[in-house]
Formats: structure tokens, sequence, C-alpha cells
């Protein structure tokens, strides 16, 4: 989903907000961001925590 998000034009921000509406686990927005978006885990954390 965080993918097809992406490459519909959705920016990383967007991606995690509604990743984070989806699901509980912010463990697993933290790492589909990542993977989508090609960044690292810790970039990844940072920018889901500060959603």
């Amino acid at each position: 989903m965080a993918r097809r998000m992406m490459g519909s034009g959705a920016d990383a921000d967007q991606v995690a907000k509604e990743l984070l509406r989806r699901t509980d686990s912010p463990i697993s927005v933290i790492k589909a961001v990542a993977d989508a978006t090609g960044m690292g885990l810790d970039d990844a954390k940072g920018l889901v925590t500060a959603t």
C-alpha cells in the first residue's frame, strides 16, 4: 500500500499518516515507510514519530 501511495504522488508524511490511521502498529508503519521511500529505518522512525 505504501508503494502504491508513493507511486500516486503521496509524500512520506502522507503515507505515514494514512498507515498510522489504519494500523495500531507503528513498527509496521516504520518498516513500510522505509521500504517505500528507500530511507533508513532510523530516518523512517523519526518521520513516523513526528507525525
